[in-house]
C-alpha cells in the first residue's frame, strides 16, 4: 500500500513535498519503503524504555475481525491524524529553516562546523559535549536528552560523532525534484 493511500484512509491529503521529506527522514535503508522499525522511529516516543513498553503491548483488537478503516476508535483516529500532520509539518518547517540559513550571505558551513567543535580540515568531529558547550555559549541550554536527539538526527552512521559530511547533510535543505 502506498503512503498516500494510507493517508487517504485517515482522510488526509498531504502535499507531495511533505510526504517526500518524511520518507527522506525516516526511510532508514533508503529503499522507498517504510518498515515497522521506521514507523516506530517516526511515531514512537523518544524514550527507548517507554517505546519498548508500547511495542510489547498486546493489541485490544487482536483476534477480532475488523475492517482496516475501522480498527481505531474515532478519538484514536483524531489523535493519529494530528500526530501525522505534526510530523509532516515539522519536516517542512525544518527544511524551510535550513533553506533560510543556507541562503544567508554570511553563513559558512565550514565555520559553523568548527564553531560547533569540529575542525576545518575535517579530522576532528563534533561530539555531544562540544555541541552542548556551543549551545550554552549561545544562551541555549539543552538537556543531554535534547542534545542526544540532535545527534540522532545528524549522526547518519550512529557512531556518536558528527563528521563534516554528516554536518553538511544535516544542515543542507532538501531539494524536491519532480
Amino acid at each position: 500500500m502506498q503512503f498516500e493511500e494510507v493517508f487517504a484512509l485517515f482522510g488526509m491529503y498531504p502535499e507531495r513535498e511533505e510526504v517526500v521529506m518524511a520518507f527522506r527522514r525516516y526511510d532508514s535503508d533508503k529503499d522507498d519503503l517504510l518498515k515497522y522499525a521506521d514507523l516506530v522511529k517516526m511515531f514512537g516516543p523518544r524514550d527507548h524504555r517507554y517505546c519498548e513498553v508500547l511495542t510489547a503491548r498486546k493489541s485490544f483488537n487482536e483476534g477480532r475481525c475488523y475492517m482496516r478503516a475501522r480498527c481505531f476508535l474515532p478519538e484514536t483516529m483524531q489523535d493519529f491524524q494530528r500526530l501525522l500532520l505534526l510530523v509532516l509539518n515539522t519536516e517542512v518547517r525544518i527544511n524551510n529553516m535550513k533553506k533560510s540559513l543556507t541562503e544567508r550571505k554570511n553563513f559558512d558551513m565550514t565555520k559553523a562546523f568548527v564553531a560547533c567543535g569540529g575542525s576545518a580540515d575535517g579530522l576532528s568531529r563534533i561530539k555531544p559535549e562540544s555541541l552542548s558547550k556551543f549551545l550554552i555559549s549561545h544562551n541555549f541550554v539543552a538537556s543531554d536528552r535534547q542534545v542526544g536527539w540532535l545527534f540522532e538526527r545528524m549522526d547518519r552512521y550512529a557512531n556518536g560523532e558528527i563528521d563534516n559530511a554528516d554536518f553538511k547533510h544535516g544542515l543542507s535543505p532538501f531539494k524536491l525534484t519532480y
